[in-house]
């Protein structure tokens, strides 16, 4: 079995949830119970015995708000579950509300999200009835509580990966927040919906509400919340590739958070520029940023923040091959994830430390990490994670010569892959139905609305003839002033004709954007999604056009599938197809976004590497190599050993495009005659 590539936590998955929690903290000061150092609960719980059944209801909830605040999320279920059928039976619109907003927050945080949003759901109608009839409770206690009943349903949609129905939530707490006057929270849910339109890959809607809430907090002058903002901001711009602009809000950001002394928001911002530089291959200035990251995190003892930032220390130090340095600060990362009981942040962090240890050859090691961490993440509904740890314990057991555990693992893994393929199958199809059944909706009225004003325009035209000929016929002493009315009546149609005409047009335009849209399509690989055979061309003539003007060296790879008939003839040519994207995916992953993949033949691919040299491209040759090897490929349970043949080339001056093809092409198949030239020796 090979050993699968090393996961990293993902800085936008970090990002997210700083954000949330800090977002989340803030709305429960704001719109929550008291401060809980000033609530004495021995002494509400005492006075429960001396309450009539009716008193009791408002004292359970402050008690289960005031566990809450203090986080400790177990008991605040437990008194709200009291206080809830209580309030319920003796209809008390007010308690009612409160108890369910403090179940819905408290299962948030517990990882029961299908309880969570359950409770919060029904919230809104409660407090709508009761802001239009106030009289269980102030108004302005309700239109908090309605604020942040939208502050959590935001998080548990966007937990239950509903971002749509996040984004509704969140602008309907922008409109309550904005009619109480509250532009703060208007504010904070403003870069919330933004980084909900960037789940959604929707980049110009997620800038746009970025944007918009950074002037916001620029005018509340609120240093804290304008780092917010730009830090979201930064964070599209980052994923856009746009990484100067996106450096540049991460550096404003990092001013804001410096000048409100605010070390945990420190650590984000410096943070997110390691990453940076590590995209940019920076390696030395990412260690530097980080580790100043990870000193401000210890210095606000955010245990969380702490591991992220040891883990992405750990990461980088992978990236520059200290194998040694990454696992000390990889294995620290994974004990705080063991102090906290973080099960999703266990699961990640011994994966890592794991697969060091298999590199090192410390299968001991590599067993008990992933030993350690196995209760926690099967506690939990973590599929992905669960298969990693389930694939990586069948290496170990295989290693250590124990092929039954290690065949019940890997099935174990095989089944949880499959699982997760098919939810993330069908989620997507889901959304392209809805998407494709709303904008046939969307146009089918947009010609039916046309059309209707078409046979209006001519209906009214009929009629203005008529009516012109009957007063012609009756009123002969006006001639002059009924033809005078009749050109009136000409020049206003011909108006609404030319209306109708530019609507038209509009719409055509459309059509051609529509057009533009399947030309883009028609650029790529179905299978793969990598760009087809035409793509490329058009993308080496523009690197030639690069070169004649800079003579920056540009670079290209020729990959070959090693044995790919033989797959297809023995396993199907569906194999084949997953093979295929399989390794597109791989490559997709593994190299710049600067680079250009193709699928240029049946089992060949050509990457193009802008301003790379021959040394550079042949340390991308080693990258993909070492990917593939460390990749898991399996086919009906039947483990794949797939190889690649890799041919380079340098376009030089005086060079075709049809040269630098022809000589990567020779240099692959050198090298695939030399591998079986070895390998014949070997078997020999």
């Amino acid at each position: 079995m090979k050993k699968g590539a090393v996961r990293s936590k993902r800085p936008e998955f970090v990002a997210v949830l700083c954000l949330c929690l800090i977002l989340g903290a803030a709305a429960t000061v704001s719109a929550g119970p008291p401060a809980p150092d000033k609530t004495d609960l021995p002494g509400l719980i005492k006075k429960l015995d001396t309450l009539s059944e009716a008193d009791k209801i408002p004292v359970l909830n402050l008690i289960a708000e005031t566990y809450r605040a203090r986080k400790d999320n177990r008991e605040a279920v437990r008194w709200a579950e009291l206080a809830l059928p209580l309030a319920e039976a003796r209809g008390n619109a007010w308690e009612t509300a409160r108890a369910r907003l403090t179940l819905g927050s408290a299962y948030y945080f517990l990882d029961n999200h299908a309880l969570s949003l359950k409770h919060l759901k029904e919230c809104p109608a409660i407090l709508k009835d009761l802001d239009g009839s106030p009289g269980d409770a102030p108004r302005d206690k309700i239109i908090k509580a309605r604020i942040l009943t939208a502050s959590w349903l935001g998080f548990a949609y966007q937990k239950n990966q509903d971002s749509s129905a996040s984004i509704e939530a969140l602008r309907e707490g922008i409109d309550l927040a904005k009619a109480a006057g509250d532009e703060r929270s208007a504010t904070d849910f403003l870069y919330r919906v933004a980084l909900g339109h960037h789940v959604r890959s929707e980049y110009e809607k997620a800038l746009s509400a970025g944007i918009d809430a950074v002037e916001m907090a620029r005018n509340l002058r609120d240093p804290k919340l304008l780092g917010d903002c730009e830090y979201a901001v930064g964070y599209i711009y980052r994923d856009l590739g746009r990484w100067d602009t996106a450096m540049d809000f991460f550096q404003s950001a990092l001013r804001n958070a410096e000048a409100s002394h605010d070390d945990h928001r420190v650590a984000l911002a410096l943070n997110e520029i390691g990453n940076i530089h590590t995209f940019r291959e920076n390696y030395r200035d990412a260690l530097d940023f980080k580790k100043k990251a990870l000193a401000a995190a210890r210095r606000s003892n955010d245990k969380y923040t702490i591991s992220c930032c040891l883990h992405d220390i750990g990461n980088v130090h992978m990236d520059i091959g200290d194998k040694a340095a990454a696992l000390d600060y990889l294995q620290q990362a994974l004990d705080i994830d063991l102090e906290r009981g973080d099960e999703r942040e266990i699961a990640i962090a011994s994966q890592n430390v794991a697969r060091i240890y298999l590199d090192l050859n410390r299968v001991g090691d590599a067993q008990r990490a992933l030993e350690e961490a196995l209760p926690f993440i099967e506690r939990v509904d973590y599929p992905k994670e669960r298969g990693a740890i389930y694939g990586l314990l069948a290496d170990v057991y295989e290693l250590r010569g124990e092929p039954g555990r290690a065949l019940a693992y890997l099935r174990k893994s095989t089944e949880l892959g499959e699982k997760v393929l098919k939810e993330e199958g069908s989620r997507q199809l889901q959304g392209l139905q809805t998407q494709y059944e709303t904008e046939k909706k969307r146009q089918e009225n947009e010609m039916l609305s046309r059309q209707n004003k078409i046979n209006e325009l001519a209906l009214t035209r009929q009629k203005a003839i008529r009516h012109s000929l009957v007063l012609l016929s009756v009123l002969v002493v006006l001639i002059a002033a009924l033809i005078f009315n009749r050109y009136r009546l000409k020049v206003r149609a011909h108006d609404e004709l030319e209306l109708a005409h530019r609507e038209t047009q509009a719409q055509k335009d459309k059509l051609d954007k529509a057009n533009i849209r399947l030309e883009e399509l028609s650029r790529k690989d179905p299978l793969t999604d990598l760009s087809n055979r035409r793509d490329m061309m058009e993308m080496f003539e523009e690197e030639k056009t690069r070169f004649d003007r800079t003579d920056r060296p540009f670079a290209l790879i020729m990959a070959d599938i090693d044995g790919f008939k033989d797959v297809n003839d023995n396993l199907g040519h569906d194999c084949g197809d997953y093979v295929l994207k399989t390794l597109a995916d791989i490559l997709r992953s593994s190299l710049r976004k600067l680079t250009r993949i193709s699928r240029w033949g049946g089992d060949e691919f050509l990457i193009l590497l802008p301003e790379t040299s021959l040394d550079g491209a042949r340390r991308v040759v080693e990258k993909i190599r070492d990917q593939i090897s460390r990749t898991d490929m399996s086919w009906n349970g039947q483990a794949l050993e797939i190889r690649l043949s890799l041919g380079v080339s340098v376009f030089r001056d005086g060079m075709e495009i049809d040269d630098l093809i022809r000589e990567a092409d020779q240099d692959m198949y050198r090298k695939k005659r030399a591998a079986k030239a070895r390998a014949a020796a070997l078997r020999s």
